[in-house]
């Protein structure tokens, strides 16, 4: 079966077998096997201890030989996996996991807990999502089920999400997870023929269930901030931007009470990335349909998909590690439904405002300097100036 050693508390490893080249699908079981693995091995011991200063620095790391499953299902014949600050991210999930994403109607967007978060990466191959957006270098998955995404970070933004880590859970717990921020739920690194991937789970701002007929990624900024036919071109519900948003006349008509709790909430995260100095974040405002999905539905069509006996095999491993057989998904109450809802959420949080995007802010002053009273109306600005104009523009948004 399956064999590996496993260290913690940072100790090295090597990859006893780098002769592979990474595929996609081998990221995808690796991934799947990761997250069963820190989930029956390292929330067991997580409990209810109260977290203490290392558990911000701590991380688990296990290389991994899995000479039966290369041949049965793809999977490679070893890999290195680590977790970083597993304590942290397991009590992040016990925390989310009564909570759920903001909808600004006063709806939820579906709870979760670790069991959920397991099942939804190990029961079904997650699928490339490429109508989600990101930095060039980003890549998107998401669960079968929809609701969560596993998207692929820069060292440097995993590297910004330890440092304001800590912050981050104290931010989380002292507005008792009433925030817009993301659901982070895990970060990860994978190593495979000598490939290194940091990947950063989150909850899907999404996740409601109900068809996404429009979504927008909203900065504030009006330069470049236009969809283009790429960006649209064989997406279904392709992600507009700013100046879209103004062009279509569009607005969240949430009434005034739901509008001060949202901005409440976004005035409170801004300050806190403002602290930490990020910038470069988005909103993203999702407008769904309302309309009885039931459970079959709710599952993705992912077009990678296990074999049957490929998939029994690799099942029956996981099954060994203790993954729940059923999962309970709750239905939407048909109460009182409105025609159109919309969820709402921030993200690209790990953007840091350092020598790099100075220097970027400094060219695009002079390719484009303040005319007509819109000073700076490219996205790359300092940390302060950039959540006064966001805040402004979110807004102006809502009515």
């Amino acid at each position: 079966m399956d064999k590996h050693t496993d260290k913690r508390n940072g100790s090295q490893c090597t990859c006893s077998d780098p002769e592979l080249c990474v595929t996609a699908k081998q990221l995808k079981l690796v991934m799947s096997w990761s997250v069963n693995y820190s989930l029956s091995q390292l929330d067991s011991s997580a409990k209810e201890e109260a977290l203490v200063a290392e558990d911000f620095i701590g991380v688990h790391k296990v290389t991994v030989s899995m000479e039966h499953f290369r041949v049965s299902c793809g999977m490679p014949a070893s890999f290195q996996f680590k977790e970083y600050c597993p304590r942290v991210f397991a009590h992040l999930r016990r925390e989310f996991g009564s909570s759920n994403v903001y909808s600004v109607d006063g709806r939820d967007g579906g709870g979760s807990c670790s069991e959920d978060f397991r099942a939804a990466w190990t029961v079904q191959l997650p699928a490339w999502d490429s109508d989600s957006r990101g930095h060039s270098s980003s890549r998107f998955l998401r669960s079968a089920d929809g609701a969560f995404f596993a998207k692929t970070i820069e060292r440097s933004e995993a590297g910004a999400l330890k440092r304001m880590l800590s912050s981050y859970w104290n931010h989380v717990t002292d507005c008792q997870t009433d925030t817009l921020l993301p659901q982070l739920m895990a970060l990860y690194r994978i190593t495979m023929s000598g490939s290194k991937f940091y990947i950063l789970f989150m909850r899907s701002v999404f996740n409601s269930g109900h068809p996404l007929i429009r979504k927008y990624d909203l900065k504030g900024s009006r330069v470049a901030r236009r969809a283009t036919t790429a960006d649209t071109a064989g997406h279904a519900v392709p992600t507009l931007k700013d100046l879209d948003f103004i062009r279509a006349a569009d607005c969240l008509n949430v009434g005034p009470e739901v509008k001060s709790a949202i901005m409440e909430r976004l005035r409170r995260d801004v300050a806190f990335l403002e602290r930490h100095n990020i910038m470069d974040y988005s909103l993203l405002v999702g407008v769904h349909e309302w309309a009885d999905v039931s459970k079959e539905d709710r599952q993705t069509d992912c077009s990678d998909q296990l074999p049957s006996a490929e998939a029994q095999q690799f099942n029956r491993f996981l099954i060994k590690q203790h993954l729940p057989s059923d999962v309970a998904e709750p239905s939407p109450s048909s109460a009182g439904r409105p025609t159109r809802f919309y969820s709402i959420g921030m993200i690209d949080i790990l953007t840091d405002y350092g020598l790099v995007k100075r220097a970027a802010c400094a060219c695009k002053r002079m390719r484009y300097p303040a005319t007509g009273g819109v000073d700076n109306a490219f996205s790359t600005v300092p940390p302060g100036q950039y959540a006064k104009r966001f805040l402004s523009f979110a807004d102006s948004c809502m009515q």
